[in-house]
């Protein structure tokens, strides 16, 4: 387990293209503190990113994003 943690560890990849994090502070199946690393961590390598906090848990997180996405097509 620990190996496929590592190999899977955001923290050592960097993308390239402009990447927007959507993440409830309430969230107790992913915690909110893996979200804030990401961003760090991708923003000290120069990665385009933002991070938008919502004051909610997991699934509700997920419906503020979909509308969020839903509002920029429009």
């Amino acid at each position: 387990i620990m190996s496929a943690l590592e190999r899977n560890d955001l923290t050592r990849w960097h993308p390239k293209a402009s990447v927007l994090l959507v993440h409830g502070t309430k969230d107790h199946t992913v915690p909110y503190i893996n979200a804030e690393n990401a961003y760090l961590s991708f923003k000290a390598a120069g990665t385009s990113v933002t991070l938008i906090p919502v004051n909610a848990d997991h699934s509700e997180t997920a419906i503020s994003f979909y509308l969020l996405v839903l509002m920029t097509l429009i």
